[in-house]
């Protein structure tokens, strides 16, 4: 099963964007020279290839298709490298890293960009309950563009995200 190969700090969130497709399996391990007669720590890298996948993140349940790129796992690191994918027929992209420490987020910067996406049903029952009713009261339709950055507010260390769409 794919989530025995992700490190077990992300085993969850994995889980949480539901994955259904094919993917394919890169892993390394390197260990460093002997220094002092001691050898350094292992290091290991996974990196999972996307060859048309399908995902709904349970926290935003709006279903992407045909997801391709990389997702790789190295050390506390998890970093998306151009994850491209489609909702109807709009495009969907998504670029950035989250670094953990222990089970806390100590670093996360995302950014997901949404080009042509149908302003439908499926987009407005992602949103939180609030917007969702926000939204909905608009009565909007046609296509939008979005850009999206999720980070960590320094301040307060709080996950934030900041959204532009264009209708």
């Amino acid at each position: 099963m794919l989530y025995g190969a992700v490190p077990p700090t992300f085993v969850g969130a994995a889980r949480d964007f539901q994955l259904v497709g094919r993917v394919g399996l890169a892993m390394s391990a390197a260990r460093s020279g002997c220094v002092d007669g001691h050898r350094g720590p292992w290091t290991s890298q996974t990196t999972v290839t996307l060859d048309d996948v399908a995902a709904e993140y349970v926290r935003f349940p709006y279903p992407v298709t045909d997801l391709r790129g990389q997702i790789t796992f190295e050390g506390e690191r998890l970093r998306l490298n151009s994850i491209t994918g489609r909702h109807g027929r709009g495009k969907v992209e998504a670029t950035g890293a989250v670094d953990v420490s222990g089970s806390q987020i100590s670093a996360i910067d995302l950014a997901i960009d949404g080009t042509d996406l149908e302003f439908d049903d499926a987009i407005v029952s992602a949103l939180p309950a609030e917007a969702r009713e926000r939204w909905a009261a608009l009565h909007l339709g046609g296509n939008l563009n979005t850009h999206t950055r999720i980070f960590l507010d320094p301040e307060t260390r709080s996950m934030k995200h900041e959204s532009a769409i264009d209708l």
